[in-house]
């Protein structure tokens, strides 16, 4: 299986998301697993043990990002921005499975809706 996972915007955010990446790893040892991150933050993801592959990515215009990510034939993305633009772009491009927080009305664009929780740990 080809998992994509598509890294948050900002590069603090992307250092605080790199743990996931290990985790899918250790859940997914023999699927190839590809991040997307902004071009800016590439270096930071280069030398991670967990990725198979490294894209170039925003979903910034929506269409040209459903574009790139139907080229890279994912059978799974997971998304880690919460935004509605993330999760519209793998929506358009028809990524079978779509994983992602259930927030800012995307939820029918997720194929697993996961709840988000508050700062006390609560959904």
């Amino acid at each position: 299986m080809k998992i994509g996972v598509i890294m948050p915007t900002w590069l603090g955010d992307v250092c605080m998301a790199t743990p996931a990446l290990g985790v899918l790893r250790e859940a997914r040892p023999k699927d190839t697993i590809v991040a997307l991150a902004r071009p800016d933050t590439l270096a930071l993801l280069q030398q991670h043990p967990a990725i198979d592959a490294l894209h170039a990515y925003t979903s910034k215009p929506v269409l040209g990002a459903a574009k790139a990510l139907r080229g890279l034939e994912l059978d799974a993305v997971y998304l880690l921005p919460g935004s509605f633009r993330s999760a519209a772009a793998p929506w358009l491009a028809r990524v079978k499975r779509r994983i992602g927080y259930r927030r800012d009305g995307r939820g029918a664009l997720l194929t697993h809706r996961v709840a988000q929780l508050d700062r006390s740990g609560c959904v």
